[in-house]
């Protein structure tokens, strides 16, 4: 069988179209995405703006017509942080209905978490165990916890998205010093007033999904082409991480986009992106970052395939 899903987030709506091989293998046949920026202007008025609305209503007719022509079964159209927190949710889910024909399904924090998490299990191959997963995107952070006991695991949604965090704090071009410090100040006090003492040390292994982490690891290894499988199992360190940051910082957005391995239309965000990866590592005392391609996308598509249990703890 052949599966198709659509992640509608805050800065990109991603797709990807999949054959279903057997209960331990998928063949992805076609993955693509388009940056749409469903949050702009979010940070300050909570709702869709009418221009968001008609880039995301294209991308969504684009997407459905490419998964027609391969036989998908069905499309899975999820709506994640924007929509949760839009005071238009309603509204705009009816007119991308009825521009696109495709029904959003707004999900729940603890889903979009639980379900980027069982992409990343079920592509690297890893235990559910003693394993944090992050998924950074542009309006919200999503944490899930496996502890080493293989007991239920522990869920986190932490109100830092690239996208807003880049709107509030980041105002300069490129961001002045107490901006960046602004913002990693309000970073810190968000992980730490939410991260408690249930989370491990860092000999637990730290995953990180979604557009900044595989941004970043792009970015280290110089892809001028995309290519997902280098990104997955890739490792990068702290200080690497650091050190990139500082870079990202020091140049303004004309230069920003010179730099290879940078996707387009992330340029003015990968900053605030970069400022969340590295708060939550030192908050948890983590010294290195497995990164995965891999998310949401494929986790909506194993569902479908092999449910996982541990999402039946998740309220949709």
């Amino acid at each position: 069988m052949i599966h198709a899903a659509i992640d509608l987030g805050t800065n990109a709506v991603r797709f990807m179209v999949a054959e279903e091989l057997n209960h331990q293998q998928i063949r992805i046949l076609h993955r693509e995405r388009m940056v749409v920026r469903l949050g702009e202007g979010f940070g300050w008025q909570k709702k869709i703006l009418p221009e968001s609305l008609r880039r995301a209503a294209d991308a969504l007719r684009k997407f459905s017509a490419e998964a027609a022509r391969l036989r998908a079964a069905r499309i899975r159209l999820i709506g994640t942080s924007v929509f949760r927190q839009a005071e238009n949710r309603e509204a705009a889910c009816r007119q991308l209905e009825q521009e696109s024909g495709l029904a959003v399904r707004v999900i729940s924090g603890e889903m979009e978490a639980g379900l980027a998490s069982y992409g990343v299990i079920k592509t690297l191959g890893l235990a559910e165990q003693n394993l944090i997963i992050t998924d950074i995107g542009g309006g919200s952070t999503e944490v899930i916890y496996f502890p080493p006991e293989g007991g239920s695991p522990l869920f986190l949604s932490l109100p830092l998205g690239a996208v807003w965090l880049s709107e509030r704090f980041l105002i300069h071009d490129p961001p002045q010093t107490g901006e960046w410090e602004d913002m990693i100040r309000f970073c810190r006090s968000v992980i730490e007033q939410r991260i408690t003492t249930i989370f491990p040390n860092s000999k637990t292994t730290f995953v990180g999904t979604g557009g900044t982490a595989s941004t970043v690891a792009a970015i280290e290894q110089q892809q001028s082409s995309y290519h997902p499988e280098q990104i997955n199992n890739f490792t990068l360190s702290l200080a690497s991480l650091e050190e990139l940051a500082g870079r990202l910082c020091a140049l303004p957005l004309v230069e920003r986009r010179k730099i290879c391995g940078l996707e387009k239309g992330r340029e003015d965000i990968i900053p605030a992106g970069v400022a969340i990866l590295l708060t939550l590592m030192r908050t948890l005392n983590i010294s290195n970052l497995v990164i995965s391609d891999a998310g949401l996308l494929e986790g909506i598509i194993w569902h479908e395939i092999s449910p996982a249990p541990f999402l039946e703890a998740f309220a949709t």
